[in-house]
């Protein structure tokens, strides 16, 4: 999880970072810095819930292979897929909110001016 959390993290602070210029831009116009942080936020959320998906279909997949190597839990027992779930939407709701906070708080003059 916390592998997970760091790797989703870096992969938006990057991504942030490489658009800094779109966001100058967007503030310029009048984007509100609210906007621009349910942009990163809504970013980051699609790629929790990608990973989720094909994970879990990995997972469904596997199961069957794995179900022997498991002790005194069933492959598809629900409460722990619902719990690992729950786990991971809050770890990556964590990762993207520091970097949805940087993209809202872009300062467009000063970025317009490095060019």
């Amino acid at each position: 999880m916390i592998i997970t959390a760091i790797g989703l993290y870096g992969l938006l602070s990057y991504a942030v970072v490489v658009r800094r210029r779109e966001f100058g831009i967007r503030a310029a116009v009048g984007a509100k810095p609210s906007d621009l942080a349910v942009l990163v936020f809504r970013h980051g959320i699609l790629l929790v819930l990608f990973g989720a998906a094909v994970g879990g279909l990995a997972v469904i997949s596997a199961s069957r292979y794995l179900s022997s190597e498991l002790y005194g839990v069933r492959a598809n027992d629900p409460i722990t897929w619902i719990s690992i779930a729950i786990v991971l939407a809050a770890t990556g709701t964590l990762a993207c909110i520091q970097p949805s906070w940087r993209a809202s708080h872009t300062n467009p003059l000063s970025l317009l001016k490095q060019d």
